[in-house]
């Protein structure tokens, strides 16, 4: 339905969830749709694998960047970002 209106991306799906929702996205590449479909990544080389090994050919990549989730989450200080 959203390949029949114009929509021109489809993201898929998040490979790095497992088998199942692998095989959704192929299922989905499969269709031979006009739109392309993507996938989204954290930003991690096993998620992108992931998704290249799904057959994608775009993908988006999540970067944190909120000092909350830096700070709890990641154990990131402000002053040691990057």
């Amino acid at each position: 339905m959203l390949d029949a209106i114009g929509v021109q991306e489809i993201e898929a799906g998040i490979p790095a969830m497992g088998e199942e929702e692998q095989a959704t996205i192929k299922a989905i590449i499969g269709l031979g749709l006009k739109a392309e479909t993507s996938t989204w990544n954290r930003v991690a080389i096993p998620d992108i694998k992931a998704s290249a090994e799904c057959g994608v050919k775009r993908v988006s990549i999540a970067v944190p960047v909120s000092d909350i989730h830096l700070k709890y989450h990641k154990q990131i200080e402000d002053g040691n970002r990057y």
